[in-house]
């Protein structure tokens, strides 16, 4: 297991999981709302007991929901950066921004697409 650390460009808002294999690929949905944040996501999901989050202040944690609501987007309210979700298809798991992973380098690693469009 190799544990993966992340957090916002401020430091306000952290978070950790640990992963069976080396990160070498991502996933990128299209629907409308991550076609404009551009990030990068974990090809996993993260189950809720094996996704850690520590916060400075949390009152700095913003989150946005659209449409249904089932999806919940997390945000540094300081920052901006949108650090990590709760998926749509497996409420309460988790993806991580893999941007927010500083050992990652998301320019040089594959990222399929999910179609978030169309559900």
């Amino acid at each position: 297991m190799k544990t993966y650390s992340g957090n916002c460009h401020c430091g306000n808002v952290s978070f950790s999981f640990e992963h069976t294999e080396e990160i070498t690929a991502g996933l990128r949905c299209n629907c409308s709302f991550c076609k404009r944040r551009g990030a990068i996501m974990t090809n996993f999901v993260i189950p809720p007991d094996a996704f850690h989050i520590e916060l400075k202040n949390p009152e700095n944690l913003g989150l946005y929901e659209f449409d249904d609501k089932v999806g919940h987007h997390f945000f540094c309210k300081e920052c901006g950066i949108y650090p990590f979700h709760q998926t749509v298809r497996m409420p309460d798991h988790y993806r991580a921004n893999l941007g927010c992973i500083d050992e990652i380098d998301t320019d040089n690693i594959d990222a399929a697409v999910f179609d978030g469009k169309d559900l």
